[in-house]
Protein backbone atom coordinates (compact mmCIF):
# COMPACT_ATOMS: atom_id res chain seq x y z
CA UNK A 1 0.00 0.00 0.00
CA UNK A 2 2.97 2.57 0.60
CA UNK A 3 4.83 1.49 -1.92
CA UNK A 4 1.43 2.42 -4.76
CA UNK A 5 1.12 5.42 -2.78
CA UNK A 6 4.45 6.57 -3.38
CA UNK A 7 4.21 5.62 -7.50
CA UNK A 8 0.66 7.33 -7.06
CA UNK A 9 2.98 10.55 -5.20
CA UNK A 10 5.44 10.22 -8.29
CA UNK A 11 2.96 10.26 -10.84
CA UNK A 12 0.72 12.91 -10.06
CA UNK A 13 3.85 15.38 -9.11
CA UNK A 14 5.18 14.76 -12.83
CA UNK A 15 1.40 15.38 -13.51
CA UNK A 16 1.64 18.59 -12.50
CA UNK A 17 5.25 19.49 -13.10
CA UNK A 18 3.80 18.66 -17.05
CA UNK A 19 0.84 20.81 -16.10
CA UNK A 20 3.35 23.79 -15.29
CA UNK A 21 4.82 23.21 -18.44
CA UNK A 22 2.17 23.23 -20.47
CA UNK A 23 0.32 26.37 -18.68
CA UNK A 24 3.91 28.22 -19.07
CA UNK A 25 3.64 27.22 -22.65
CA UNK A 26 0.29 29.20 -23.21
CA UNK A 27 0.90 32.46 -21.44
CA UNK A 28 3.84 32.11 -23.99
CA UNK A 29 1.85 31.52 -27.05
CA UNK A 30 -0.50 34.76 -25.74
CA UNK A 31 2.72 37.17 -26.04
CA UNK A 32 3.66 35.56 -29.68
CA UNK A 33 0.51 36.18 -30.54
CA UNK A 34 0.16 40.14 -30.17
CA UNK A 35 3.41 40.29 -31.40
CA UNK A 36 2.77 38.36 -34.44
CA UNK A 37 5.54 35.81 -33.97
CA UNK A 38 4.94 33.33 -35.95
CA UNK A 39 7.95 30.83 -36.36
CA UNK A 40 8.14 31.27 -32.50
CA UNK A 41 3.90 30.26 -32.15
CA UNK A 42 4.40 27.20 -34.09
CA UNK A 43 7.55 25.98 -32.16
CA UNK A 44 6.04 26.32 -28.93
CA UNK A 45 2.85 24.48 -30.52
CA UNK A 46 5.23 21.69 -31.26
CA UNK A 47 6.49 22.05 -27.67
CA UNK A 48 3.13 21.62 -26.51
CA UNK A 49 1.84 18.49 -28.42
CA UNK A 50 4.46 16.81 -26.99
CA UNK A 51 4.03 17.78 -23.39
CA UNK A 52 0.12 16.58 -23.80
CA UNK A 53 1.72 13.08 -25.67
CA UNK A 54 3.73 13.02 -22.44
CA UNK A 55 0.50 13.69 -20.18
CA UNK A 56 -1.32 11.14 -22.22
CA UNK A 57 1.44 8.44 -21.65
CA UNK A 58 1.42 9.54 -18.06
CA UNK A 59 -2.52 9.13 -18.07
CA UNK A 60 -2.23 5.56 -19.49
CA UNK A 61 0.31 4.49 -17.28
CA UNK A 62 -1.45 5.82 -14.06
CA UNK A 63 -4.99 4.07 -15.05
CA UNK A 64 -5.24 1.49 -12.16
CA UNK A 65 -3.09 3.34 -9.78
CA UNK A 66 -4.63 6.77 -9.49
CA UNK A 67 -8.50 5.29 -9.16
CA UNK A 68 -7.24 4.47 -5.35
CA UNK A 69 -8.97 7.33 -2.83
CA UNK A 70 -6.43 8.22 -0.58
CA UNK A 71 -6.54 9.84 3.17
CA UNK A 72 -2.60 11.26 2.73
CA UNK A 73 -3.00 15.01 3.05
CA UNK A 74 0.56 15.56 0.57
CA UNK A 75 -1.52 13.73 -1.80
CA UNK A 76 -4.92 15.15 -1.75
CA UNK A 77 -3.09 18.60 -1.93
CA UNK A 78 -1.26 17.93 -4.90
CA UNK A 79 -4.86 16.49 -6.71
CA UNK A 80 -6.20 20.03 -5.58
CA UNK A 81 -3.20 21.48 -7.30
CA UNK A 82 -3.44 19.77 -10.23
CA UNK A 83 -7.16 20.35 -10.20
CA UNK A 84 -6.54 24.00 -9.89
CA UNK A 85 -3.56 24.02 -12.97
CA UNK A 86 -6.01 22.10 -15.11
CA UNK A 87 -8.53 25.19 -15.17
CA UNK A 88 -5.87 27.85 -15.00
CA UNK A 89 -4.63 26.52 -18.22
CA UNK A 90 -8.47 25.63 -19.64
CA UNK A 91 -8.58 29.24 -18.64
CA UNK A 92 -5.91 30.67 -20.56
CA UNK A 93 -6.10 28.65 -23.62
CA UNK A 94 -9.42 30.38 -24.28
CA UNK A 95 -7.79 33.51 -23.87
CA UNK A 96 -5.30 32.76 -26.65
CA UNK A 97 -7.50 31.35 -28.89
CA UNK A 98 -9.56 34.86 -28.11
CA UNK A 99 -6.79 36.44 -28.85
CA UNK A 100 -5.63 34.47 -32.08
CA UNK A 101 -9.31 35.69 -33.30
CA UNK A 102 -8.82 38.81 -32.68
CA UNK A 103 -5.29 39.12 -33.82
CA UNK A 104 -6.60 37.20 -36.99
CA UNK A 105 -9.41 39.71 -37.64
CA UNK A 106 -6.40 42.89 -37.22
CA UNK A 107 -4.26 41.00 -39.90
CA UNK A 108 -7.50 40.29 -42.14
CA UNK A 109 -8.69 44.36 -41.84
CA UNK A 110 -4.62 45.55 -42.18
CA UNK A 111 -4.31 42.86 -45.50
CA UNK A 112 -7.85 44.65 -47.01
CA UNK A 113 -6.29 48.20 -45.89
CA UNK A 114 -3.07 47.68 -48.50
CA UNK A 115 -4.52 45.79 -51.02
CA UNK A 116 -7.27 48.38 -51.30
CA UNK A 117 -4.44 51.03 -51.20
CA UNK A 118 -2.29 48.86 -54.06
CA UNK A 119 -4.98 48.95 -56.07
CA UNK A 120 -5.77 52.72 -56.36
CA UNK A 121 -2.11 53.35 -56.32
CA UNK A 122 -2.00 50.76 -59.28
CA UNK A 123 -5.12 52.70 -60.88
CA UNK A 124 -3.26 56.10 -60.79
CA UNK A 125 -0.23 54.94 -62.02
CA UNK A 126 -1.69 53.38 -65.39
CA UNK A 127 -3.64 56.44 -65.65
CA UNK A 128 -0.20 58.27 -66.11
CA UNK A 129 1.39 55.60 -68.21
CA UNK A 130 -1.19 56.37 -70.69
CA UNK A 131 0.08 59.70 -71.42
CA UNK A 132 3.39 59.85 -71.13
CA UNK A 133 5.24 59.12 -74.15
CA UNK A 134 2.93 60.62 -77.03
CA UNK A 135 5.61 61.31 -79.49
CA UNK A 136 5.38 65.25 -78.90
CA UNK A 137 9.10 65.68 -78.51
CA UNK A 138 10.06 63.21 -81.30
CA UNK A 139 11.60 63.90 -84.59
CA UNK A 140 9.19 63.30 -87.43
Amino acid sequence: MVQAEGAMYDQMSRKLDILQKIDTNTKIQIQFIHQRKMKGLLRLLEERAQYLQELEALGKESDGTVSLITTNEEMKKIALLIEAKQQEIIKDNNAALEDARAEQDYIAADLRRIDSKIKLQNYYDNQWVKFSGNGFNQKG
